[in-house]
């Protein structure tokens, strides 16, 4: 449990892989195979839909791979995930934190697809 909608942001930030699920639960391109959730300053903080690059996940070009997130309280420490696809668009996502194995398990409330989001092993080293 997080006990603040900060802490749980903070938990997000960084790059991590789709295991499970699509980027369908983040109304991203097909092509997606994971997200970058930049670090959690404001209401509207940058997420990126990423693809399979040479070397690893990079981010994907143009507006189809640039969305902003907000992690909102929505009661003593529960919380919920919103991404915002356009500035005139949004999708409420639960979502749920494994520590050991380290995941997210993000779910959309209206369909109930869901995706298992495992940490980038290159970049989230320091965890």
């Amino acid at each position: 449990m997080f006990a603040t909608a900060q802490n749980a942001a903070d938990a997000l930030a960084g790059l991590w892989q789709i295991c499970a699920g699509s980027g369908g639960t983040f109304n991203a391109p097909a092509d997606t195979i994971g997200v970058e959730f930049g670090t959690a300053t404001s209401d509207m903080d940058p997420i990126y839909p990423t693809l399979s690059g040479a070397s690893g996940p990079v981010r994907g070009a143009g507006s189809d791979y640039q969305q902003t997130y907000a992690v909102l309280t929505t009661g003593p420490q529960s919380f919920q995930l919103t991404i915002f696809p356009t500035p005139n668009s949004e999708l409420n996502r639960s979502f749920r934190y494994s520590p050991c194995p380290e995941e997210f398990q993000i779910q959309n409330f209206d369909s109930g697809d869901r995706a298992i989001l495992v940490p980038d092993t290159a970049s989230r080293a320091h965890r």
